[in-house]
C-alpha cells in the first residue's frame, strides 16, 4: 500500500509508543502544522501555542517539553480519567472509537 508522500506513516519494532515516537511525532506532525498556521494567520514566527496531552510518559520526558518550548509551543496535560472531558478530538472524532 502506498501512502501520500505527506503523511508520516511509521511505527515502532513493538507497535507502543515512547519519547522517540512522541519526538518523531512532534518534528514530522505538530511542529510543521503549528509553523503553517502561524503564517496562515499572519503571527510571528514566536507566537506561542498549546498543546493539551494526556498524562502519557512519552510525553513528559524533558527532552520532549525542551522540544516544545524551544519551538514556542506551550503544553499542558489532561488530568487522567478526563480526556474525555477536556480532550477536544475525544469529544468528537475519538469518541465513536472510544465506545465502540
Amino acid at each position: 500500500m502506498e501512502f501520500p508522500p505527506e503523511w508520516d506513516v511509521w511505527h515502532t519494532k513493538t507497535h507502543w509508543s515512547n519519547e522517540a515516537t512522541m519526538t518523531r511525532y512532534a518534528d514530522k506532525i505538530l511542529l510543521p502544522f503549528v509553523k503553517k498556521k502561524r503564517e496562515v494567520m499572519d503571527l510571528e514566527e514566536n507566537h506561542q501555542c498549546l498543546a493539551i496531552f494526556n498524562v502519557f510518559r512519552g510525553q513528559q520526558t524533558p527532552a520532549f517539553r525542551e522540544l516544545l518550548e524551544k519551538n514556542n509551543s506551550d503544553h499542558i496535560n489532561v488530568p487522567a480519567n478526563c480526556a474525555d472531558k477536556l480532550q477536544p478530538l475525544n469529544l468528537s472524532v475519538n469518541k465513536p472509537l472510544i465506545i465502540s
